[in-house]
């Protein structure tokens, strides 16, 4: 007899079944088989470990059913009658050892049917899932924790999912804002937003979620009587050990006073910069014709004691000009001037001015010919001259200073760099706020108000380009601002 299609047959038959068992032995499963007519019961040696059994036990089926806590015998017995009519058996329940240990397990199975379509045995298998239902409770209390603290804070605080989609509102969300939870759920969150925050508040938190750092944003929100206060919002991205972001946590803190503070502060800082205007004006006159009249004399003192004057003076006007343009910023009034200019023509003109003043530094300039754009040339030469003069300042040992220019796609990159005391990763990212000044062992040494990085970055902006730092602590500094190239 030809029996080759057998003999292949049984071979592959053979070969499947042992793939089968590889499987579920690195699975680590319990294998067993139920007879529903005669209630027979077979077992694999795994599945007598997962009951805590020894090896060998001749284990019936009714047996077996005292293994599992009183309470979780409905669970197991809904799952049996639910696989006769679907043909499928799921069930997990918690079983204990001789020891009085608790476990727990899952059970899968199929059903199979007779030609009468009646149930007549059961194959599956169990898992023991006793590690992961322990580190499960371990993440509910820890989430539980994390609400009870969250509900404690006067702060509103939230969390969102890896793609921003936020899902958790502590209580004092729903205190301030009035509504309930199925009200947020189903107009959103952004409707205790103003209106005219909306827009900026979605760009900046859609720019988070997709470069994953940290989200900080200033917005007003609607409280319950209708009034909308100001918030300072935070979050951040928490990060598995690859740095792929799990979840967000975000807080929002009412700055309301901060910000009527801040109005108060921006009135007095206009009014006073615009009383000092006209006597500094009138003294820097008086100053000139002094100079003026004394400029043949011979006493030394006095010449020097006006020339001193007249340097603190040129002082005091940029800063009330500082002031000035703070004002014009705050107020939405700093206008732009634009005309058409060649950049490099203007970077040379700004590096001699600021190499007269400080004779005893050194600035190379390299850039191509030619760059035009269509800019506020007294403003971008105000920015040149507030990153060179920074150069100067905090590069006390160091009289080199690098200003390069360069084309990028459609935009014009212009450089400074200095090789003085550097500034840390933490301030680079807040250089560019207003009063901020960067706190350590030098602010002494390097005095100042902290706004004109604040001004510079306002007037890039409103030329629709950028302004950016990379500085190493004890190494340097380079600041960098581009602007769009004049289209032909």
């Amino acid at each position: 007899m030809d029996i080759h299609d057998r003999v292949i047959s049984q071979k592959k038959l053979k070969e499947d079944e042992e793939r089968l068992n590889i499987v579920i032995k690195a699975s680590d499963l319990g294998t067993w088989e139920l007879n529903l007519i005669t209630d027979e019961f077979h077992y694999s040696e795994r599945f007598l470990e997962i009951f805590g059994m020894e090896q060998g036990k001749d284990l019936m089926h009714n047996e077996l059913l005292t293994y599992f806590l009183a309470e979780d015998l409905p669970i197991r017995k809904k799952a049996f009658k639910d696989a006769y009519e679907t043909g499928v058996l799921y069930y997990i329940s918690r079983i204990m050892w001789q020891d009085k240990s608790i476990h727990w397990i899952e059970n899968k199975g199929k059903v199979f049917y007779t030609d009468h379509n009646q149930p007549q045995k059961l194959i599956g298998t169990t898992r023991d899932i006793t590690a992961e239902k322990h580190y499960q409770q371990k993440l509910e209390e820890r989430e539980q924790k994390f609400r009870l603290l969250a509900d404690s804070m006067p702060q509103l605080v939230w969390t969102g999912d890896a793609d921003g989609n936020l899902n958790f509102f502590s209580q004092a969300v729903y205190v301030y804002s009035g509504l309930s939870k199925e009200e947020i759920e189903k107009e959103g969150w952004l409707q205790i937003v103003h209106p005219d925050d909306r827009e900026e508040n979605i760009k900046a938190w859609e720019y988070a979620i997709t470069t994953g750092t940290d989200f900080i944003f200033e917005h007003r929100f609607k409280r319950y009587d209708g009034v909308y206060r100001w918030q300072l919002s935070r979050a951040i991205p928490q990060k598995d050990e690859a740095g792929k972001i799990q979840m967000w946590v975000g807080t929002s803190t009412d700055i309301q006073e901060m910000k009527e503070q801040d109005q108060q502060k921006d009135f007095f800082i206009s009014m006073a910069s615009h009383e000092l205007k006209t006597p500094i004006t009138s003294i820097k006159g008086y100053v000139q014709i002094l100079q003026s009249t004394y400029q043949k004399s011979e006493d030394g003192f006095l010449k020097n004691s006006l020339r001193i004057i007249d340097k603190q003076i040129l002082t005091l006007t940029n800063l009330i000009a500082d002031l000035l343009d703070l004002s014009k910023i705050k107020s939405g009034s700093l206008v732009l001037n634009k005309e058409d200019f060649e950049i490099n023509e203007l970077i040379q003109e700004v590096v001699y001015e600021i190499t007269h003043i400080n004779p005893g530094y050194h600035i190379d300039f390299s850039g191509l010919n030619l760059v035009k754009v269509y800019a506020d040339k007294g403003r971008i030469g105000q920015v040149l001259i507030n990153f060179l003069t920074n150069a100067v300042k905090y590069s006390p040992e160091s009289k080199k200073i690098i200003v390069e220019s360069f084309i990028r796609e459609n935009e014009v990159i212009v450089s400074v760099e200095d090789s003085g005391i550097g500034i840390s990763k933490p301030d680079q990212q807040k250089i560019f706020e207003r009063f901020y000044r960067v706190e350590g062992k030098n602010e002494k040494t390097f005095p100042g108000f902290g706004i004109g990085l604040f001004i510079a970055s306002e007037i890039i902006k409103r030329h629709h380009g950028q302004i950016w730092v990379t500085s190493e602590p004890e190494k340097g500094s380079t600041f960098f601002f581009s602007i769009p190239l004049k289209n032909k």
